[in-house]
């Protein structure tokens, strides 16, 4: 086997010149053990200087023997064909096999300046590497040191072939699996539970906990003003009544029932049934049950169909490889161009996302997320429309079949709508958790769990508390506020340290 080959490699933006491995995949230098960026050419590498590790383990690898192999009989050259490729994967299994040394147990290094925490697999264990848009899993058979200040574990592919490899991107595989593996339980099991009672359910949004963890989903049933918002919790507990008129407010009920216990009660025969089915199948059942799931179809030669569910959303033309514009031409009935062209792309997956993202948006669905009433959304995107036409832009009001509250506008228009009926947020600017419409004046607030608003400053940077703090939050912004229905003047009280009114001195 000939000596291991390395390359020139630039860490980040630096001027020095690093080495990396060639024999295999590896994305950290051999030297120093960083995080290589990318490869440099020889004409690059020979204008900056070498970093002093990494070069010193160049030398160490050139001088490290071949591995041992008999000599050939004399003519066996002339008289044997070239061995196949399989005999030069075998031998170099059979290299790093003699190479690595057995791993009895889980093993964690310390973090060290230029590597984190790095951790060793026992002998056995599934694993997964994850790295530059690469996915390969495997097993583990052993670790091998190098020049490199830390170990390569070594990975037997289930494709086929073996490798050292960093430990920087190797995961284990087993609790992805299981992890991912629970995640499509729930969600089958959820889903095909709504569908049941819900055949309109569409738009599912997960509900989480600051934590993390997973608690509902809520889904839409009906379009355009006739659509209300419902939860389902992972525990197949189904939000009663007829919906809410807004998004947040079927947020917020799944995390009330969540805190209430109204959700302990789970269906443990509906989700056995879903339990039994391996995870392929788990994974297409879930695709399947996913009405916004966008799909291609089969259009022709080079063609293809953009769908969701049974909506026709555009179309994806492959124009050959050697467009280097991007050879899969994606077109869209309602993209912001007027010839419809939504842009190039070399890769399929992304050419279809790009015709979906041109879909044009609900108005109902504007309303649903700023909390005002539709026909406050269609007033506003009419003026837009408007204000455009004269600037020569294409229309905003592009779904002529829609007629009235359940008309949709361009993605573009609907960006300039949100921002022309967006309201301030009055609160910390660290804060991302959920807010309420405040009932004194026309801006947004923390909202706590019992549906009251939390105390916050009048305007951003005076410090007067707004008299809406500590009040319900209203539902929309059509409700009136107390400054609509009542003559109210609001006097902050002094603060707490005011001087007292100084007396006259008498002499």
């Amino acid at each position: 086997m000939s000596a291991i080959t390395t390359a020139p490699a630039q860490v980040g933006n630096g001027k020095a010149v690093h080495y990396v491995r060639k024999d295999t995949f590896h994305s950290h230098t051999i030297g120093c053990g960083r995080l290589v960026s990318r490869e440099l050419t020889a004409q690059e590498a020979a204008d900056r200087r070498a970093c002093g590790p990494c070069k010193r383990a160049v030398e160490v690898l050139a001088t490290e023997p071949p591995a041992e192999t008999e000599a050939p009989a004399a003519g066996a050259a002339e008289q044997t064909p070239a061995a196949p490729a399989e005999d030069d994967q075998a031998a170099k299994v059979a290299d790093i096999e003699r190479r690595v040394r057995p791993l009895d147990a889980d093993t964690v290094t310390t973090a060290t300046m230029f590597d984190p925490e790095l951790t060793y697999y026992t002998d056995g264990t599934r694993v997964v590497m994850r790295a530059k848009d690469t996915e390969r899993t495997g097993t583990t058979f052993g670790v091998a040191d190098g020049a490199a200040p830390y170990a390569y574990q070594a990975v037997r592919w289930d494709d086929g072939g073996a490798d050292l490899v960093a430990p920087h991107v190797l995961h284990r595989a087993d609790q992805d699996d299981q992890a991912r593996r629970q995640e499509l339980v729930t969600e089958v099991a959820a889903r095909t539970l709504v569908l049941a009672s819900h055949a309109t359910a569409h738009a599912f949004q997960p509900v989480d906990l600051p934590d993390g963890e997973r608690i509902a989903w809520t889904f839409r049933t009906g379009h355009g003003a006739r659509a209300h918002y419902h939860w389902v919790s992972v525990r197949n507990i189904i939000s009663q009544g007829d919906g809410s008129e807004y998004r947040w407010q079927a947020d917020q009920a799944a995390l009330l029932a969540r805190r209430t216990g109204l959700d302990d009660a789970p269906m443990a025969e509906h989700i056995a049934v879903v339990t039994a089915e391996p995870t392929e199948v788990l994974e297409c059942m879930a695709a399947a049950l996913d009405p916004d799931t966008v799909r291609l179809e089969s259009d022709g030669a080079a063609r293809w169909a953009v769908v969701r569910g049974g909506t026709f959303l555009g179309t994806v033309h492959d124009e050959g490889a050697r467009m280097r514009r991007g050879r899969y031409a994606a077109w869209a009935p309602y993209a912001e161009r007027r010839d419809g062209k939504v842009g190039f792309h070399h890769d399929l997956d992304a050419a279809k996302d790009a015709v979906a993202q041109a879909w044009p948006v609900e108005v109902a669905e504007i309303a649903g997320e700023l909390g005002v009433p539709v026909t406050q959304v269609m007033e506003v995107a009419e003026q837009v429309d408007q204000d455009w036409k004269v600037q020569g832009r294409r229309a905003v009001l592009r779904a002529e079949a829609y007629t009235g509250t359940d008309g949709r506008v361009t993605q573009a228009a609907a960006v300039e709508v949100r921002s022309r009926l967006a309201v301030p947020f009055h609160g910390p600017a660290e804060y991302d958790g959920p807010t309420g419409l405040c009932g004194y004046d026309d801006h947004t607030a923390p909202l706590l769990p019992s549906g009251k608003l939390a105390q916050y400053d009048r305007q951003q940077g005076v410090m007067w508390v707004c008299p809406g703090s500590c009040r319900p939050a209203r539902g929309s912004r059509e409700k009136l506020t107390m400054r609509d229905t009542t003559a109210v003047f609001y006097h902050p009280p002094p603060p707490a340290a005011w001087p007292a009114t100084p007396r006259t001195a008498t002499w």
